[in-house]
């Protein structure tokens, strides 16, 4: 099984046009296509080793994908369960154990687990605009305190303001390029989504992180 791997940003930038494509597949009504859809890419992610590439990351990528299927009830918990696991062993394979748990144990907190903080629902809505800034940014302060003599104490305190200026950087790029940006994307109209017209509606809308509790089970598969 490979060693943890660093995900390259033109990764991540082909994994989000790959995923526009693919998505009136990714939700479509009839279960086999969606399956089928998610078997081609496995198949991908296993046999293209190239980092450069998105393919290496698509088990990964999976899990989030069988996630949002199981939270929009399209995806009963049995089969959710499932394909989990055979993602997270694909993930094991292409990028390391260690990735593979981290990402299993996180989608398996997203499914089940409504997260009310505040604080971690603003890091969550930022975070990718975070993982594109930490290193220009953040990484350019902790570059310009190596000018001078720093004690350990002052190491702590160049990381926490590295930290702070990468989210005020992160928010920022959020207002001002990701959020019109799915304002944009939601008013692409996709055709034949899993569980209908309700469903249809609030894929199209702007995704909001406030989850409701209702305390009973996600509906099970609809086809």
């Amino acid at each position: 099984m490979g060693e943890p791997r660093v995900l390259e940003p033109r990764a991540g930038v082909q994994y989000y046009l790959l995923i526009g494509l693919l998505f009136p597949l990714v939700q479509h009504r009839r279960a086999w296509i969606r399956a089928a859809v998610l078997i081609g890419v496995s198949v991908a992610a296993l046999t293209v080793s190239n980092p450069l590439l998105v393919w290496p990351w698509c088990s990964l990528f999976i899990l989030g994908i069988l996630t949002f299927q199981f939270r929009e009830g399209a995806l009963s918990w049995g089969w959710y369960t499932l394909g989990v696991g055979l993602a997270g062993v694909g993930s094991a394979f292409t990028l390391g154990v260690l990735v593979a748990l981290v990402g299993v144990a996180t989608a398996l907190l997203i499914a089940l687990v409504d997260i009310r903080s505040r604080t971690l629902l603003f890091l969550g809505k930022i975070s990718y605009s975070l993982y594109l800034v930490h290193v220009p940014i953040g990484g350019r302060v902790i570059n310009m305190s190596l000018k001078f003599p720093v004690s350990p104490t002052g190491k702590v305190g160049v990381c926490i303001a590295a930290f702070l200026v990468s989210v005020a950087a992160a928010h920022l790029f959020y207002r001002l390029v990701k959020r019109p940006a799915r304002s944009w994307a939601a008013r692409i109209h996709y055709g034949e989504c899993a569980g209908g017209a309700a469903d249809r509606q609030a894929l199209e809308r702007p995704l909001d992180l406030t989850l409701e509790t209702t305390g009973e089970a996600p509906p099970a598969v609809r086809d």
